[in-house]
């Protein structure tokens, strides 16, 4: 046996003790003991306790009756109550062993079927029982027998897979497609069945022993779990409905019964196929004596470290659910930097595991001490990512039974590389990968479409979700590598370190959380900066690691060609000078081994060395002037990847560079012409070798190490050695994008002046793919040349000259064929500041400002105004330039910068949180909700619309949106403004309207007193402000109005109704009164030819016509006829009834409708107000008359009406005060008639019951029977 390795040991303290029996070592967890139900068919003692990891099969039963043959089929019992649980797994279990294989066993919750539940269980189940590899759902269910296949009662049905036979879609005709899926059994189960089977072939089953053995154990099972003969044995016809009020068949019709030959034996058959439900006794025992039959068969599985997870079934929206989450979570280049750092040198690293801070830092002994926290600190370049991509691999290969995620920061890459945002992203969307159970943290939330575009910004949502999917891990271990906390900012930092600590460690006792069975250990790596102080946890710092410097002369020894003394004391000499910094190291060497391959003797290697300066940022300096050809080529270089606004691929950069310093070359991009490994030759020579290619699916090129920026950046290399180029970086990288944007595309692309499909669309995937391949840097040089014009625009370089000879037009048609997101694409008629607002480039929006008349220029696209869409991106430099600039125009509104710069910052704050309504302007939209700082800024500026011109919703005024929301301090600045007070909008709506409307007595009173004119009415309708006063119900503004001399009778255009009608219609007693004192005419009559009596009684406001009839009102119109009675009885308003009937209302007069009370009471089926209007002397034989305006047949009586409705109770009452049963109308029409033409059953049935005829014809021959095929009613025939 080959020697193990002394480090390995030291790991090995960290990976689960060995399983076995209950003489081995073991680690026992508190499980619940099972119900006394399911116990007490068991009279075995449990005798082992076994960890939770040696269960490898789960068992799920439906019933009791399933789990309690289930669990006596076990050979036997083990012991469970020591056992800890997950503690989100609120299952209860019954462990035990059936051959080799350990079982557990659980029953779904009291009153829980289906799917659904089942799988619930198995979710739990999976949770405490992370090594369950084969899953089995046994128990009763209902044969589905034909000619073919006689299925009887105890027979087995075995199936591989469990279709949810009513979850899917209905297509068109009606058809039912099932959509409900399954996963497939560990191919363990399937071949032990395909083995069963065989052996079926050779030998009978055992399934009768098994039974045998279960009953002579469990000698109180005889009674119901044995088979009880065939006579019990009932199949009935399919289509036969059993009466739902019996429990059993004894009722039943016998001779429904299928006939079946009898059988000659009693053990049961295994039939294989689909699976519906039931609920027989001895079924269970059958399927489970088969499934005993079947563990038996399958080999015992070895409980592997990395055993397959499965996830319970779940629906198939579920699953597309989670998979939208996930991809949520994943993002380009995720990995990207830890792919691209190289693998340690041979020989390299190994230090670090025998070090006492590492070893104790995964010693379970120690975590008191530490917490489960790691700090690796060093200088910059000396090799911490290297030495945490080797901590985190070696670990991977020997830690067992642990789960490790990791994210290396990279300050050069994209935006989610240096965030935690992109690291929580790339942790959950690992730990989710590894553990697939763990998704159901997704269940409880929202709709992917609305939430998982929160992932890329919430921080507090990625935090909840990572702590709920640890809560759901169960017991065991997870390690986290984060590397290169220097290249986050600080805050964020500081804000994840609070996180992890908090997840790790119990607040309450600041002790390591162990209630979960989480142990988390977190790798730290940074420079000796941030500064933070953890609470507790081990600090390693590399410098003056023996180690360390043991690794760095390995690498030389073997890195550093040539032999001899002279060679040998170089390597000293190098290991001397390097202060532990590995990269300046690497550098040094690859600069002698160019020496040394071009023929260098010794001392010309010596004389070199000894030319090299001592420090990184002095070495790369070196690097970068010694060589002084390709220069231009070379600041390009450098500048593209310093400056860029993301990573650029390989091709990007060979073009970028080719489009500022080769223009004439620009052209239809050839991958023949031109191959990678050109361009990675160009690229290593432009860069002097400080830069790469990430090792990444995509591409991209960055520095060889993050010192390379920060020495060009911080410590002002790029201006040391480019001084003579006087223009900035950005100048020359936005004439590069501009060049490439000004090619001849035309052979390729659509013209400019075509339509272009939606963003989302395939033909518009179809043009995006063909812009990318023949011009691969067509995307980003449209997407950013404005983002570098902005950065390079300064006092010295004005971009004036840039933007007059931008064109506009091209630039928009080719930034939306780029665009893959439809709602961000641009109108063409978008402006330079609408753009330059929406994106964001202050510099060049404190530049447009001077050139524009206002602010407020509709950029028709999606935010519709530069200041609303600075403010919904959050772009707060733009908001200030829009509104504070010096180029304003002075206002009457004087706010100091400070005070205006105070004012954007509480803008912003609700910016991202209010939605302006399309083309609406935000000074409009402040008005409308009363945002006085808002309004006071805006109007501040000199240069923001004070006219809708049509533009706003509704075309209402500035002021009118102010008068709706009250705000009196608003309406001052505006009226300073020179807005007049009576403004009308489109409508012709004046600002008093919209207040009086809204019900604000105090901006009432403002603009009264202000000389708003009382009676300006609306141009359409003629609507004034007491017309809105009143149908709103604001009393005191009323009284305002009224007292300003409105007037009382102001008709309205469209429908000649007073104020007196409104209120009466709603009524407003205290309004009516109001009017009333002050002359309101009392009978005017609507259009309609309703008076406001009317108005009143067709709502039923008593108090209301009590007043009016008080004050003389007449309760029939003068001019139409209109009868207030008339519209009381058919609204079935009683009281209002009463009220009129009190003041002498006619109750046998007839409507324009030809209609009495009466007849419009009995139409409306109110019972009770017929009996009213007949005790008041109603006149029971009046019947309907045609009138001009009349719709009903002449001739009808109450009781045809009644019929019609189907009113039995009023039928009756009719009949009993002497109504006609068969009166005919002037068609000959019967009440029968009309109850059956209507389908009213039970009318028809009390008419016929009281004699009516059905065979009286109308007038045009018909009967009552003759109804009856028209509509279609069985029980009247």
């Amino acid at each position: 046996m080959p020697k193990r390795n002394r480090e390995d040991e030291d790991l090995d303290q960290f990976s689960e003790p060995t399983t076995g029996s209950i003489s081995r070592q073991k680690r026992c967890w508190d499980i619940d003991t099972e119900g006394e139900n399911a116990q007490s068919f068991v009279t075995a003692t449990p005798t082992k306790l076994l960890s939770f990891d040696d269960y490898t099969i789960g068992w799920i039963c439906a019933l009791p009756i399933e789990m309690a043959v289930a669990i006596a089929m076990l050979d036997q019992i083990h012991a469970s109550n020591s056992l800890h649980r997950h503690p989100n797994d609120h299952n209860t279990y019954t462990l035990g062993e059936i051959g080799d294989h350990n079982v557990a066993i659980a029953c779904l919750p009291s009153g829980g079927y289906g799917v659904v539940s089942a799988a619930t269980v198995a979710s739990q189940m999976s949770s405490t029982f992370t090594s369950i590899s084969s899953w089995l759902m046994v128990g009763v269910g209902g044969g589905v027998p034909d000619k073919r296949i006689d299925i009887r009662l105890g027979d087995i049905v075995v199936s591989h897979s469990v279709i949810q036979y009513d979850y899917g879609k209905t297509l068109a005709g009606g058809r039912f497609e099932r959509t409900g899926t399954s996963k497939i059994p560990s191919q363990a189960l399937l071949t032990a069945i395909n083995k069963l089977r065989a052996d079926h072939e050779i030998s009978r089953s055992r399934i009768p022993i098994f039974l045998s053995e279960m009953l002579n154990k469990n000698p109180e099972m005889r009674t119901k779990y044995t088979y009880q003969g065939q006579e019990c044995d009932f199949l009935y016809e399919a289509d036969y409905d059993h009466p739902e009020s019996q429990d059993t068949c004894e009722l039943c019709q016998k001779e429904r019964l299928v006939v079946r030959h009898p059988r000659n034996e009693t053990s049961p058959r295994i039939y294989y196929g689909p699976i519906a439900s039931g609920n027989q006794e001895y079924s269970a025992a059958t399927a489970a004596a088969y499934t005993k039959e079947l563990l038996l068969t399958m080999p015992a599985a070895r409980v592997a470290v990395h055993a397959p997870t499965i996830i319970p079934v779940t629906d198939l929206e579920t699953m597309e659910k989670r998979k939208a989450f996930m991809d949520a979570l994943k993002f380009n280049q995720m990995d990207s930097r830890q792919v691209t750092i190289k693998t340690a040198h041979a020989e390299t690293c190994r230090w670090l595991l025998t070090k006492p801070e590492f070893k104790n830092w995964l010693d379970d002994n120690q975590i008191s001490d530490h917490h489960g926290f790691l700090w690796i600190k060093g200088k910059p370049g000396t090799g911490k990512s290297t030495l945490m991509k080797f901590a985190l691999k070696h670990c991977e290969r020997t830690i067992k039974k642990a789960k490790f995620l990791s994210f290396f920061f990279n300050a050069r890459g994209e935006g989610l590389e240096k965030t935690t945002i992109g690291m929580y992203r790339s942790l959950l969307y690992q730990l989710l990968k590894k553990i697939p159970r763990l998704q159901t943290v997704f269940d409880t939330l929202g709709p992917p479409e609305t939430l998982a575009s929160g992932y890329s910004s919430d921080i507090g949502l990625l935090q909840d979700t990572f702590s709920r999917a640890l809560g759901q891990m169960g017991q065991g271990r997870l390690v986290c590598f984060i590397d290169a906390l220097d290249e986050c900012n600080e805050d964020q930092i500081r804000e994840m370190l609070t996180f992890l600590w908090d997840l790790g460690v119990n607040p309450d006792l600041n002790t390591p959380a162990t209630s979960g069975g989480i142990q988390l250990r977190v790798c730290f790596s940074s420079r000796h900066y941030p500064h933070i102080t953890m609470k507790k946890g081990r600090e390693m710092v590399l410098e003056g690691q023996e180690g360390h410097n043991r690794d760095i002369v390995s690498y030389l020894a073997t890195e550093l060609v040539g032999k001899g003394k002279t060679i040998q004391q170089i390597r000293e000499e190098i290991l001397e000078k390097s202060s532990g910094i590995f990269l300046w190291v690497v550098l040094v060497v690859q600069i002698l081994n160019k020496v040394y391959d071009g023929g260098g003797r010794p001392s010309l290697l010596r004389r070199r060395f000894e030319e090299l300066p001592v420090g990184l940022g002095d070495l790369f300096k070196e690097i970068l002037i010694k060589d002084t050809e390709n220069k231009r080529d070379l600041l390009l270089c450098i500048e593209w990847i310093l400056h860029a606004k993301r990573p650029l691929k390989p091709v990007e950069l060979y073009i970028a560079i080719l489009s500022g310093n080769y223009p004439e070359e620009l052209g239809v991009w050839d991958p023949e012409e031109i191959t990678e490994e050109d361009m990675g030759r160009f690229i290593l020579n432009s860069s002097k070798g400080l830069a790469e290619f990430t090792k990444s699916s995509d591409q991209t090129v960055q520095f060889i190490h993050e010192s390379v920026r920060d020495f060009l950046l911080k410590e002002n290399g790029l201006n040391e050695l480019w001084s003579e180029f006087d223009s900035s970086s950005h100048e020359r990288l936005k004439l590069s994008c501009f060049n490439y944007i000004n090619i001849d595309m035309s052979q390729y692309l659509p013209p400019s002046w075509t339509k272009l499909p939606s963003a989302t669309s395939r033909e518009a995937s179809e043009i995006r793919k063909l812009a990318s391949t023949k011009f691969p840097f067509l995307e980003y040089a449209v997407q950013n040349v404005l983002y570098h014009a902005d950065l390079a625009s300064n006092s010295e370089n004005s971009q004036e000259a840039f933007i007059n000879d931008f064109p506009l037009g091209i630039w928009l048609f080719l930034n939306n064929l780029v665009e893959k997101i439809h709602v961000r694409r641009y109108h063409l008629q978008a402006s330079f500041l609408y753009i330059f607002s929406d994106q964001g480039l202050s510099n060049l929006v404190r530049f447009e400002v001077r050139r524009v008349e206002n602010i407020d220029i509709m950029g028709f696209s999606r935010y519709s105004y530069p200041i609303t869409a600075a403010l919904a991106n959050g772009h707060e430099e733009t908001v200030k330039e829009l509104l504070t600039s010096e180029a304003n125009t002075p206002s009457t509104i004087v706010m100091p910068r400070d005070q205006a710069c105070e004012r954007v910052k509480e803008l912003l704050k609700d910016g991202r949180d209010f939605k302006v309504p399309k083309r609406l302007s935000l000074l409009f939209y402040a008005a409308h909700r009363g945002k006085l700082d808002w309004v006071e800024i805006l109007l501040a500026t000199g240069k923001v619309k004070l006219e809708s011109k049509g533009e706003t919703s509704g075309g209402r005024s500035l002021l009118s949106y102010t008068a709706s929301y009250g705000s009196v301090w608003i309406a001052e600045l505006l009226l300073a403004k020179g807005i007049s007070v009576d403004h009308e909008c489109m409508l012709g709506r004046t600002p008093l309207s919209y207040a009086a409307e809204a019900g604000h007595e105090e901006f009432v009173n403002f603009l009264l007193a202000k000389g708003a004119n009382v009676n300006t009415a609306q141009t359409s309708d003629k609507w004034t402000p007491l017309s809105y006063a009143v149908g709103a119900g604001h009393e005191k503004i009323v009284s305002l109005l009224l007292t300003k001399g409105a007037n009382v009778d102001a008709g309205q255009a469209s429908d000649k109704r007073t104020p007196l009608s409104y209120a009466a219609e709603n009524g407003h007693g205290v309004i009516m009164r109001q009017l009333i004192d002050l002359g309101a005419r009392i009978d005017t009559e609507a259009d309609n030819g309703w008076t406001p009596l009317i108005y009143a009684a067709s709502k039923g406001h008593e108090a209301a016509l009590a007043l009016l009839l008080k004050n003389g009102a007449k309760t029939v119109a003068s001019s139409t006829g209109e009868l207030a009675l008339a519209h009381a009885a058919r609204w079935g308003h009683v009281e209002a009834a009463k009220v009129l009937l009190d003041h002498k209302a006619d109750a046998n007069l007839y409507n324009k409708a030809g209609l009495t009370p009466l007849l419009e009471a009995a139409r409306a089926g109110n019972l009770e107000i017929v009996n009213i209007l007949l005790e008041r002397g109603a006149n029971l034989e009046l019947r309907s008359i045609v009138t001009s305006s009349s719709s009903p047949t002449a001739g009808r009586t109450p009781l045809s009406f009644a019929a019609q409705g189907g009113n039995k109770l009023l039928i009756e009452f009719l009949l009993g005060k002497g109504e006609k049963l068969d009166s005919r109308d002037a068609k000959g029409g019967t009440p029968l008639m009309y109850a059956i033409r209507n389908c009213k059953q039970e009318a028809v049935i009390r008419l016929l019951e009281s004699g009516a005829n059905p065979l009286i014809k109308s007038n045009d021959g018909k009967t009552a029977l003759s109804w009856c095929d028209y509509s279609h009613d069985k029980i009247v025939h």
